[in-house]
């Protein structure tokens, strides 16, 4: 091997550890100097009282004042247990025992956990414990792009975007379970694909592996049992293609009914692989049932169906009609559930889905039999917007698999021949990420609740077409340009210039409160902006209070 090609493959094996640093730096520095309120707040509180007590569910009377305001919703966060007059978590109990780690070296490190206002240190354990995770994540994930035959450097840039030129990167910061989904889905989506190559034999310890990570999964949402036949069905087809590729021509050209074709793969997998799948099988559903039983009083009772609405009606359940809503909403549109706006790596993904199944069928069909039910089942619930929520979460686990034939469009950009043809699509590629990357930011840049403040705020002021203005916004991010534009020029806001126009000589103090409301949720934000999770709210009121637009200072 000449010098060329020994400097050539060192760099090549820098784009792991190269994306790796760059991901985790950029991450971290923009971790929240705060933990997101909502659905994994209550995970937590049941993690800290497991640590403590060794049992599950948090007595009655040991609820205090930061966990009151949860339990205000009978099923909205947490399931009332009578017989033991307990509250446990309504959520998976892999969430539960996915944050035993950070609150664990928290209370090491300190007597006790205050989630609503904790301080530089909770915040930090947070913020290494989400950094390790998108580690994970993204390890799997280089992995799966480099197994399509994306060179190492591609692969890595794909991986960063995927992060930070998408929605991703507002949820895996957030600290919410969205975050604690994330990695494990990437981890089994590899070890599945990996375990039944058509080029090989069934891998029983990747098939093992994808069972595990499967059962994390399922531990999180039950939705994820969708997944389990697709295990099955890709083990079988597997093993029918090897079973094939094995015979003779001659067998090859004669036709058999699927009666034989399924006894005959049975047969030839059955002491290993099939009996291994079996008995992955029982044990995921053993354990999950067994869960349930203890957590809700039922194995087959979910803390997902309790929550009702004041007319005693769940609040989620599911129906085929919602399809009619739902699909056009995540594809079709460009409004506040969209999977084009909220992960842009989606469109190149489109014209390099052609090109991927001509090179990459089996992986394509692997790609498609693991996204569309998962995609149909989540579109069938009443809920699937994610009710508070922003985008698409609920499909965040499976939108980097869809985008995947993006890689294969990047690789036809680069093998054009005219190379200012090359030139021309590489710079589009790196200015696109760019201001995506812009657009993500802004999405983090204010606290997550502000655009639901804001939108509950004007809808009370009965503001003509602003719930039209809040559903038809493609990303969180044009709502804080929007309100930038304001706080500097107090003007380019579509509610509130819609307020000033409705105003009338009488409603001047009615018109003043809604700018003291707004600058009110609109201060407090600023303040957050980009903070390091080190660096205390003291701080960054004392460094931005200097630093505000006049508009927005306080009396």
């Amino acid at each position: 091997m000449n010098n060329h090609q020994q400097k050539h493959g060192l760099s090549q094996s820098w784009a792991e550890p190269v994306l790796l640093v760059a991901a985790l730096a950029l991450f971290l520095l923009t971790m929240p100097a705060f933990l997101y309120p909502g659905d994994s707040y209550m995970s937590r509180a049941e993690a800290e009282w497991l640590l403590r007590s060794g049992r599950w569910g948090i007595p009655v009377e040991r609820v205090d004042e930061t966990l009151v305001e949860y339990l205000e919703v009978p099923g909205q966060y947490a399931v009332y247990r009578p017989r033991k007059n307990d509250y446990v978590s309504k959520f998976g109990v892999a969430y539960t025992l996915l944050s035993l780690i950070p609150v664990q070296i928290v209370l090491l490190l300190r007597d006790a956990v205050d989630f609503q206002d904790p301080g530089r240190l909770t915040a930090v354990v947070f913020a290494l414990y989400q950094g390790v995770l998108l580690a994970i994540g993204l390890l799997y994930l280089f992995r799966f792009v480099r197994r399509i035959g994306a060179g190492p450097w591609l692969a890595a840039a794909f991986c960063f975007f995927s992060v930070f030129a998408t929605y991703n990167w507002y949820y895996l910061r957030s600290t919410t379970h969205e975050a604690l989904q994330w990695p494990w889905a990437l981890a089994f989506f590899w070890h599945l694909i990996t375990a039944v190559r058509p080029d090989s034999r069934i891998s029983r310890g990747h098939l093992s592996a994808a069972m595990f990570f499967l059962l994390v999964l399922v531990m999180c949402r039950p939705v994820y049992l969708i997944w389990l036949p697709v295990v099955w069905i890709a083990v079988f087809v597997s093993g029918v293609q090897k079973m094939h590729s094995g015979n003779a021509a001659g067998m090859e050209s004669q036709p058999q009914c699927v009666c034989k074709i399924i006894k005959q793969a049975v047969r030839k997998h059955w002491p290993a692989e099939w009996l291994l799948l079996s008995g992955a099988s029982f044990l995921l559903l053993l354990v999950l049932l067994s869960f349930q039983a203890l957590k809700f009083g039922s194995p087959f009772a979910s803390g997902y169906g309790v929550w009702m609405t004041a007319d005693g009606v769940r609040h989620d359940h599911f129906g085929l009609g919602y399809l009619l809503d739902s699909l056009p909403a995540f594809w079709l549109s460009l409004g506040r559930s969209s999977v084009w706006s909220h992960y842009p790596l989606l469109i190149p993904a489109v014209p390099g889905w052609l090109l991927f199944w001509r090179r990459q069928r089996w992986n394509a069909v692997m790609i498609l039999l693991l996204s569309v039910p998962m995609a149909l089942v989540i579109a069938c619930f009443s809920q699937w917007h994610g009710i508070f929520g922003d985008g698409p979460r609920y499909l965040l686990p499976v939108l980097p698999l869809l985008s995947l034939p993006a890689v294969a469009a990047a690789q036809a950009v680069f093998a054009w021949k005219k190379s200012y043809l090359k030139s021309l699509g590489i710079t589009f590629v790196c200015m696109a990420a760019i201001l995506l990357g812009a657009l993500q930011f802004n999405a983090i840049i204010l606290h997550p609740l502000t655009i639901l403040n804001c939108r509950l705020f004007f809808n009370m002021l009965q503001i003509e077409n602003v719930e039209r203005y809040f559903d038809r916004l493609p990303h969180p991010g044009l709502h804080t340009r929007d309100l930038m534009r304001y706080s500097v020029a107090s003007q380019g806001y579509y509610p509130m210039d819609k307020l000033r126009q409705r105003r009338e000589p009488g409603d001047e103090h009615m018109f003043h409160i809604a700018i003291d409301v707004l600058e009110g949720m609109l201060l407090p934000d600023l303040m957050l902006y980009n903070p390091p999770p080190w660096e205390s709210v003291d701080q960054i009121v004392a460094r931005e209070m200097g630093t505000l637009p006049h508009s927005l200072q306080t009396e």
